[in-house]
């Protein structure tokens, strides 16, 4: 045990000696160094890659190869930036299209790689696959071979068993004689791609009719012709189908080349024409186009149908309402609520003394004018020709959803007579108007009048506008002719006074006279806008230039900066500053509308202020008043902030209009403490980029 620590203690002490040693430097008797220093080994990276070479192989896949790099262990291949491939071959197999590098490899790293090659393999050059061919027969027995556009194609190739019988940029190949087999390939500058091939089995040449529906209200007849060169077709009634008028008409006839056909019988192909009537009998006929030979009655295929009939019982009845006479037409709303269809008739008297009984009348009905649906307008100018104080008679009857009629309406009217026989002609100089009153006075010509139609209402009224066309003569004549119009009314005497008019709009007036026998004038029309009394500054004086009592008054209108657009509407936002001692009204409206509607400025003036809450009424909006949001904010109900609606100025209040458009102008009229009214001064609407 002493020999074996003593040993260990040796061993100490001698690595202790080896460690100093290692740690002093040595020194020669002159004090320098006494040998070289060691230089470590430098590791060395394989050298750059060279290009890369491309080789196209029988398969289809491209050999892609590189030139020995000096110091390379192994070959590192990149596809489109990834590594796929790390082995001591100096070529890779490309399968699949892409942009390529190599790099040399060993022990010490990677060298720097080659220049990226772009590889694209033949198969993804070269036109797609067509995925379906379609085949059909043609009328004249031909084949229609097709096929959808091919991907990278840039013309097609149509095989027939195997044989290349047509190429060109069509997609469409006519087989004049149908075989069993074809095929389809697209053809670029890479070549052509692989085809596709199908197997066809054509039916033989046929011709088949058949009716697929038989209602009242819908007869649809299907046909269907294949395989011949083409086909006369048509229908009549049977009682008059003879089959040689038939073979005669072929040489009046194109034949068709409709394959098939389904749909109502009236638009079939070459129809006689006729309307088909409940109850009649009707045969379709067809015959087949020949290349040579004289058609015979053998040649005609046949198909006989029966129309539904109409039935009575039906419980849907015709109501008319009150009529519109002229002297030569009516016109009636009919309606029938839940009816399929309403037939009309129009008879003279003539005519209505030959329908002796109910079943004459039916007849009538069924062979004259059907409007399908609840509702028709009937109008005797499309049917006949009147005479003022003419007779003449309606029919009508409405059928239901099952083909069964209700009872016949039947009623007589008269045409007016002849109208026009004395004249009604206002006296403009005995017309006389104030602020909110007109009384307005006409004289009559040539008669003496039992009562006077007039008609008033503002001018911009949609009875106006619309239904009289701001005509005075179309007026007249509406008057003439319906004088008991909810629009209109009546008076006796040569004059009339109106009261609570509206100061500064204006108005229409149009009367007709009408005699003791109900027969109406030449009636006369006017237009006239209540004026007040008070005191008007114009902006500019009599000599142009600009009032001074105006100019002191004026206020000043500050658009605010906060207005935007929402969708094609500007939210309009804006304020205005008041003289001390005046009392202001605003309105933002078109401009356009302000020139066509007032004819002049006090008008228009007057027009805003009588009524702060009148339709130029605007939103105003208080600012810091939490009961009153900011207009900006979008939340809640998308922004709209509204407070009263007034036209009245309030300076601590911002007004705020919605849908500012177009040539929209902002207005202030104003009063002074005198009372007088001041023309108004205006702001253009900006112009305010959308968000």
């Amino acid at each position: 045990m002493k020999k074996q620590i003593s040993i260990l203690r040796c061993l100490v002490s001698s690595l202790l000696a080896m460690t100093m040693f290692c740690a002093t430097p040595l020194f020669t008797a002159c004090g320098e160094d006494s040998t070289e220093p060691v230089e470590t080994p430098k590791k060395e990276l394989p050298a750059d890659a060279g290009a890369i070479t491309q080789t196209p192989q029988e398969d289809g896949t491209i050999k892609l190869s590189v030139a020995e790099i000096a110091g390379a262990e192994t070959y590192r291949w990149y596809k489109d930036g990834e590594s796929v491939q790390n082995s001591a071959d100096r070529t890779y197999l490309v399968r699949k299209s892409g942009n390529y590098k190599v790099a040399g490899v060993n022990r010490n790293g990677e060298g720097k790689a080659s220049e990226e090659v772009k590889v694209t393999l033949l198969s993804e050059l070269l036109p797609a696959t067509p995925t379906k061919i379609d085949t059909r027969l043609l009328p004249d027995g031909s084949a229609e071979i097709s096929v959808d556009e091919i991907e990278r194609a840039t013309s097609y190739r149509f095989y027939r068993d195997s044989e290349l019988v047509q190429e060109g940029e069509s997609r469409v190949y006519i087989d004049p004689n149908p075989t069993v087999s074809y095929g389809v390939s697209g053809v670029n500058e890479y070549g052509e791609g692989q085809a596709c091939f199908v197997t066809v089995e054509w039916a033989e040449p046929y011709v088949a009719i058949e009716a697929t529906k038989l209602a009242f209200n819908d007869i649809q007849i299907k046909v269907d012709v294949m395989g011949v060169a083409g086909y006369y077709a048509g229908n009549t009634m049977t009682e008059a189908f003879v089959a040689e008028d038939v073979l005669a008409s072929l040489e009046m006839l194109t034949p068709s080349t409709q394959m098939s056909y389904e749909g109502a019988l009236v638009e079939f192909p070459e129809p006689s024409g006729e309307v088909i009537l409940p109850g009649e009998s009707y045969t379709v006929w067809i015959v087949n186009q020949k290349e040579e030979g004289a058609y015979t009655v053998e040649d005609i295929l046949t198909f006989e149908f029966t129309a539904p009939e109409l039935t009575s019982g039906g419980s849907i009845n015709v109501v008319a309402d009150d009529p519109y006479l002229t002297q030569t037409e009516v016109e009636v709303e009919l309606s029938a609520k839940g009816a399929y269809a309403i037939h009309l008739a129009w008879l003279t008297a003539e005519q209505m003394a030959a329908c002796t009984d109910t079943a004459a009348k039916v007849e009538v009905l069924l062979n004259a004018t059907q409007f399908e649906g609840e509702s028709a307008f009937a109008n005797s100018g499309t049917s006949l020709l009147l005479e003022p104080e003419t007779d003449v008679y309606l029919l009508a009857l409405a059928i239901d959803n099952e083909g069964r009629y209700g009872e016949i309406f039947e009623q007589k009217y008269t045409t007016l007579p002849e109208p026009k026989t004395f004249t009604l002609t206002i006296s403009e100089e005995l017309c006389s108007y104030t602020e909110t009153s007109a009384e307005i006075h006409w004289t009559i010509e040539d008669g003496e009048a039992a009562k006077v139609v007039y008609y008033l209402a503002p001018a911009d009224d949609n009875f106006w506008l619309s239904n009289l066309g701001e005509s005075f003569d179309r007026a007249i004549e509406y008057i003439q002719i319906n004088p008991a119009h909810a629009n209109f009314k009546s008076t006796t005497g040569n004059s009339i006074e109106f009261t609570n008019l509206k100061e500064g709009t204006r108005y229409v007036f149009v009367a007709v006279a009408f005699d003791a026998d109900d027969i109406p004038s030449m009636g006369d029309g006017t237009y006239f806008t209540p004026q007040s009394n008070v005191v008007f500054v114009s902006r500019y004086l009599e000599d142009g230039t600009e009032n001074p009592e105006w100019t002191a008054t004026c206020p000043t209108i500050q658009v605010q900066d906060f207005c935007f657009l929402k969708g094609q509407m500007t939210r309009l936002f804006w304020m205005v500053d008041l003289v001390e001692g005046t009392t202001g009204y605003t309105a933002a409206i078109s401009a356009s509308y302000v020139a066509e509607t007032f004819p002049t400025a006090k008008a228009w003036a007057q027009d805003i202020m009588n009524d702060p809450d009148d339709a130029y009424s605007v939103y105003y909006w208080i600012p810091d008043d939490p009961a009153y949001p900011d207009p900006n904010d979008e939340r809640g109900t998308g922004g709209v902030s509204k407070g009263a609606p007034s036209t009245q100025v309030f300076e601590d209040k911002i007004y705020y209009h919605p849908y500012g458009s177009g040539d929209m102008k902002i207005y202030v009229t104003w009063t002074d403490s005198e009372g007088r009214l001041y023309e108004c001064v205006s702001a253009d609407m900006p112009v305010i980029e959308a968000e």
